[in-house]
């Protein structure tokens, strides 16, 4: 969620990864993220996260364009 409210937000946000390798590594589970599939230690965080986010479809659009977008974190990375 920070990822997204961040990006909304203008702050500025850097990331390191240790190749580009490990991008695509992951990349398939990254770009499938889903913000209904997100977990925390208590199950009543979940659901405080949860029901803050009224529409999920666009959130996870926004989380997806707020990494690998042309602005996202990942963009030098990803054509």
């Amino acid at each position: 969620a920070e990822i997204v409210e961040s990006n909304m937000s203008g702050i500025p946000q850097h990331i390191k990864i240790h190749s580009l390798a490990a991008l695509d590594l992951h990349y398939e589970s990254l770009s499938s993220l889903d913000v209904r599939d997100c977990q925390a230690s208590r199950p009543e965080d979940r659901d405080m996260i949860l029901a803050g986010i009224p529409d999920k479809d666009a959130f996870n659009t926004q989380l997806r364009w707020s990494i690998f977008g042309t602005e996202g974190l990942f963009s030098q990375w990803v054509d």
